[in-house]
């Protein structure tokens, strides 16, 4: 809680006079980081495959998010040191599960979150809710047989292993996540490389301002959607929903161009996002 709240302390006081000044709500950093990633999913954009040998993987960086491209990325080569490392894990990834639920659901996104919270005080789930800003642990979502809603489209967890390499050069780190369900035969649907060489593919993707695209940029970058922040957009008139479609409306592209004026964008707030979030789990990623 200290760390969300004195990081919002610190933008809040360059950030809020100038939205003030031009009359716009101030949704909190949080808030405008997700209204920055609902932006940059209408912008053109690429992305590039990493070919190891057999091993494909997207390409993410050391912070732990899938880099989005919005200008054609240069093309990277070079001789890479692969080093892997295998753990136990689930699949799929259960912090991710309020995105696997939400892919289901045709509800808007505050009725979503009425519901769910509902099933929690009455005892039917797990959760991880922030509340104060501190989220309470990113488990796997433990609901009862009993509740119905978007909870029926839980996945189920199976016991996996995780594979994790870093691929590293004197200019570029990559990492590749890859999660595998456990069998008798142990398949290599991820194998070392032969040769360290990177090949590099670059494709364009597709524009899609959707509620889904929003939460496989969010699994990209290993996030749970975070209802209090994203639900400010909406309450603020900064973001609008129909169906499955988001729209920024005038209030959020203003918000937009004073965040540019103060050079505080997407990256530089999801770096801040992720410094908070690794501080609140210890340190350990």
């Amino acid at each position: 809680m200290v760390a969300r709240r004195l990081t919002e302390q610190l933008l809040g006081l360059r950030l809020a006079p100038q939205f003030a000044a031009k009359s716009l709500p101030y949704t909190g950093w949080q808030s405008l980081f997700y209204l920055c990633l609902v932006s940059g999913l209408g912008r053109p954009s690429w992305t590039r495959t990493l070919r190891f040998g057999e091993c494909k993987a997207p390409e993410i960086d050391s912070f732990g998010g899938i880099i989005c491209h919005h200008t054609y990325p240069s093309r990277i080569t070079g001789e890479f040191a692969v080093t892997h490392k295998e753990m136990e894990s689930e699949y799929p990834d259960p912090r991710l599960g309020l995105n696997h639920i939400l892919r289901g659901a045709k509800e808007r996104l505050d009725r979503v979150y009425e519901s769910l919270q509902k099933a929690y005080f009455s005892g039917g789930c797990s959760w991880p809710f922030s509340y104060g800003g501190v989220p309470f642990g990113e488990r796997p979502i433990e609901a009862d047989t009993g509740v119905t809603g978007v909870l029926q489209n839980l996945p189920a967890f199976k016991p996996a292993r995780k594979v994790i390499r870093l691929y590293r050069n004197s200019r570029v780190l990559f990492r590749s996540v890859s999660s595998y369900p456990k069998t008798k035969a142990v398949v290599p649907e991820n194998p070392m490389p032969g040769k360290s060489q990177v090949k590099i593919t670059i494709d364009p993707r597709v524009l899609r301002t959707t509620l889904d695209s929003l939460l496989e940029r969010l699994s990209g970058l290993h996030l749970n959607l975070d209802f209090p922040s994203i639900l400010k957009l909406f309450t603020s008139d900064c973001v609008q929903q129909e169906g499955n479609q988001l729209t920024i409306t005038k209030k959020g592209e203003g918000a937009l161009q004073c965040l540019k004026e103060t050079g505080i964008g997407e990256h530089r707030l999801y770096l801040m996002q992720e410094v908070v979030r690794r501080f609140l789990d210890g340190g350990d990623r």
